[in-house]
């Protein structure tokens, strides 16, 4: 995904007010947040989607400064790979918007003999159907 991509995603959640059903924005200026691993999850067991670090919902979906965007998108890697059963392959890259380096992480649907995919650490009793 290019810069371009990135820019036309962010003007539409901004016109809609919000994320659609294939996209979570996060903040993760703190560090990536655990609250991903549910995303992926939730991301796999359905139509796959789209994940943005670096962006704050709360404040409109305005770009924020990641202090360690390799290391931040490593840690989304290895959480793919590590704390979800079975093990998701994700694809990311850091994408530059308006001096910003955000991490985009495209999040395929898994295969239906593959589902579901939960964090392994919950179990398949916390996985919810789709809405």
């Amino acid at each position: 995904m290019i810069a371009d991509d990135v820019n036309e995603m962010l003007a539409a959640l901004r016109r809609i007010g919000g994320e659609p059903s294939g996209v979570e924005a996060k903040r993760a200026a703190e560090g990536l947040p655990k609250s991903v691993r549910e995303t992926l999850s939730a991301f796999a067991n359905t139509d796959g989607g789209t994940i943005l670090l670096g962006v704050d919902e709360q404040s409109g979906l305005t770009l924020v400064e990641l202090t360690d965007p390799a290391g931040l998108r490593n840690a989304l890697v290895q959480m793919s790979r590590d704390d979800l059963t079975p093990p998701l392959r994700i694809s990311t890259e850091i994408v530059e918007v308006d001096g910003h380096r955000l991490v985009v992480a495209e999040v395929p649907a898994a295969p239906a003999d593959q589902r579901p995919v939960y964090v392994t650490a919950q179990g398949t009793a916390r996985i919810r159907p789709p809405a």
